[in-house]
Formats: C-alpha cells, structure tokens, sequence
C-alpha cells in the first residue's frame, strides 16, 4: 500500500491512507472539524461497489467510490461521544468539477444508537447515504440520488408519529409549468431498524400532531386538486379530495377518489366553502381560495 499526502486548505485535520495508488483529490475543509485525532485504515473501497453501481453511470462510479471511501473513513475516525458535522470541498487532480461532501453524525434517529447521513453533490446528481456505526463498523441503512440538480434540503422529524424519526428530501425539477414542491418520505421501521420505500408528496404541509398529510397535486391555478391522507403506522389511508367545481363557480367538489374533470364529468359533494384546515397548506394561493 502506498501512502499520498493531500494538501488540506485553512487547516490539516488529518491524512488519508490510499489503497494502491495516489487520491485523485484534494481536499479542502471550509470548517474545522470536531475530530483531530488520525484516521484508521480504510477499508478497501470495493467493499462499496454493489451500491455504487446502481447508482451511477460507468464513468462517474470510480470517483464516487474514492469519494464514499473517504467519507467513510471520516466516520470511521471519529472517537468522540459528541456529534461530528462537517462539509468539505474534494478538488479532483485532473480537470474536473469539484464534489462537495456533507457529514453529521450523532443520534440522529435514535437516542441509543449513532448514525452518519452522508450527502455528495457530484456533477449531474446528489448521493445520499444513511450509516450505523456499530463500533468501527458501517451498516449502510439507506441510499437515494437526487438527479437533474433537484435536490432543495432534507430533513429528520417524526412524520407519522410512530415514536421513531423519519428522513425526508425535498426536491424541485429544473423546469415544468406548475407548482412541484416534492417530499420524499422515507419512514424508519423501529422494528427492522430499517426505512421503507419513500413515498412522494407534491406541494405537501404535514401535521404532525394528527398525523395528517395536506398538499395539491401538479396542475395549473384553479385547475389543481387538494388531497388529504393520514398516517396509520406505516400504511397510509385516504381521507378525500376536493377541487375547483367545474361548473359551479366559487363551488368545490369533495371526493374520495381523485377527480380528473378533462376525462369526463366530476362528481363529489358540494361544498360552499372550502374547510379551514386546507387554508394551512403552504403554497394555497396556487390552488385558489373563493
């Protein structure tokens, strides 16, 4: 095993140990971190290249490799009890766009147990992994790619209230007509210590206290409809829907199925005004209130 030096701007924290040959990167650390003491060895970094692999295409995966590697050995290194939360700027040696790398770890999830949420901004998409550390080992529980520089911000809170944290990333396409604020759930079962498949919310405002999800789907002012979910456990029951009437104005329909109005004839109950509770939704001007 070879050992290189990387060059660390504003202040060493630490070196890495490479396997076979030099880092492609430089890493430049915009903050000091919490954790001064040395790395430890890594792990070969082809410990990672099943989850690589489905996540990036030929020509990137050798660099995401290198770049999960060295956030692992981040994770890895730290011996405090405290949280560690620290971004980082990776420079690659050849003519490249930088990577920039966002760690924090600490009870995140759980008060009896440590994880280390990793996030990659590489060319092209975000990658985003979720660690356990058990000792020095890294149990990987979650991963996702954001594509198409959609990523907005993510977020750790109870959504269901099931008593266990759950992970959410908000995202934005690039482009597209209406409102498409995106929250993609991805619930923590308490019982496997493992998350579900994510669930996508548009437009979504969550109660948290009821246990109640409030948004409007993708579609044009006046033309958009409103839906209401609620938790139970890890399933989702359906609670309504309401829109626009198309042929009463300053009418709303209520429903329980979605309606879509340009197929056929909307049915429903006639409401005269719409419920105060839908008043909350972040973003209602887009449906429109009469």
């Amino acid at each position: 095993m070879k050992n290189c030096s990387l060059a660390l701007i504003l202040v060493v924290l630490s070196f890495f140990g490479c396997d076979e040959e030099k880092s492609n990167f430089q890493i430049i650390y915009p903050m000091e971190s919490s954790d001064e003491k040395s790395l430890e060895p890594k792990d070969t970094l082809k410990n990672q290249k099943e989850n690589i692999n489905e996540l990036a295409e030929p020509n990137d995966s050798l660099d995401l490799l290198e770049v999960i590697g060295i956030a692992r050995e981040r994770i890895r290194s730290h011996q405090g009890i405290g949280n560690l939360k620290e971004s980082f700027k990776l420079v690659p040696s050849q003519y490249a766009p930088d990577y920039f790398v966002e760690i924090e770890m600490g009870k995140l999830f759980e008060s009896n147990s440590i994880h280390a949420l990793v996030k990659i901004d590489m060319p092209g998409a975000d990658y985003i992994f979720i660690y356990r550390k058990i000792n020095k080992q890294l149990r990987l529980e979650f991963e996702d790619t954001v594509e198409y520089a959609s990523f907005v911000n993510d977020t750790i809170f109870d959504v269901n209230r099931d008593g266990s944290k759950d992970y959410i990333i908000q995202t934005y396409p690039p482009s597209g007509c209406c409102l498409a604020d995106g929250f993609h759930v991805s619930l923590r079962n308490s019982k496997s210590q493992l998350f579900e498949p994510s669930k996508m919310f548009l437009n979504a405002t969550f109660d948290t206290k009821n246990r109640i999800v409030r948004g409007f789907d993708y579609d044009h002012p006046g033309e958009v409809e409103l839906y209401k979910y609620r938790w139970r456990g890890m399933s989702l029951d359906t609670i309504e829907y309401i829109m626009h009437h198309p042929d009463k104005k300053g009418y709303y329909l209520q429903s329980k199925t979605p309606n879509n109005y340009r197929q056929g004839k909307a049915t429903g109950r006639v409401l005269t005004k719409l419920p105060k509770e839908y008043h909350e939704i972040k973003g209602i001007g887009w449906f429109g209130i009469n």
